[in-house]
């Protein structure tokens, strides 16, 4: 009888114990879940500061850094009396400014309202961290009209009338933007780091490697093989030129 009755035990025992594990494994479905949310928030927020750094860029800077490089190998190749003209520079202008619109990660109605919805999920669980996390978009909308108020500000006559005073007020005017610049990217930073780390080690330490440029970013047209690039197209031109006296000479 007492066998019996241990033999009992011994598998009522084993229902809680399996009644133990599942429980394990609910709750291990369940943090999934979380972190699921938790890290779907940290690609948002990576896209936000993709967004903000890009369109920081500016197309006439852009353009100016360009035709510094062009300068630059125009003097060592002692190439003189090159200029562009108007509608030239008004194409290239355009097309930077295409470049960037097409860099920069698009903030569409469907982002905004994804990222909102995760929020809210967070909200379940981290109500006080996705508090803090929500209306990152109007933060990236506010760089924007900084940026589109500034652009309006350098077209007007004050900027046209005198070098000396364009040249200062151009720098107020860039050290502003870029001012309020960092002052998103140190929020998105900060977020960043608390969400990444909520994310596992990993994560974690692979987004202290991207928070690390606190800066616009700076393109650096040297690296971008400027020189190389003129000197094909003046081999090629070349052997256009060559090739056009030979057949010159030919039908002589």
């Amino acid at each position: 009888m007492e066998v019996q009755v241990i033999a009992a035990l011994i598998g009522i025992a084993g229902v809680t114990l399996s009644a133990v594990f599942s429980g394990f494994g609910y709750y291990a479905k369940v943090r999934a879940e979380k972190l699921r949310t938790t890290r779907q928030v940290l690609f948002y927020l990576l896209e936000f500061r993709a967004h903000v750094l890009a369109s920081a860029m500016s197309p006439s800077e852009l353009y100016d850094q360009y035709l510094n490089e062009c300068r630059k190998y125009f003097d060592k190749k002692r190439i003189a009396g090159v200029v562009i003209p108007q509608q030239n520079q008004e194409l290239m202008l355009g097309y930077f400014s295409q470049l960037i619109e097409q860099i920069t990660p698009e903030l569409s109605q469907e982002f905004i309202s994804g990222y909102s919805n995760t929020i809210n999920e967070l909200a379940k669980d981290k109500p006080i961290l996705a508090f803090q996390l929500r209306g990152k978009d109007v933060a990236t909308k506010m760089v924007m009209l900084q940026k589109s108020y500034l652009e309006q500000l350098q077209s007007t006559d004050l900027f046209a009338t005198d070098q000396s005073i364009s040249a200062f007020l151009q720098k107020q005017v860039t050290e502003a933007h870029d001012n309020g610049l960092r002052e998103v990217l140190a929020l998105l930073d900060e977020e960043l780091t608390v969400v990444s780390r909520a994310c596992g080690v990993v994560h974690y330490i692979k987004v202290r490697k991207i928070v690390k440029s606190k800066v616009k970013p700076t393109t650096n047209l040297e690296d971008v093989g400027i020189e190389e690039m003129f000197d094909s197209l003046l081999l090629a031109f070349s052997h256009h030129i060559n090739s056009e006296q030979e057949c010159v000479e030919n039908d002589g």
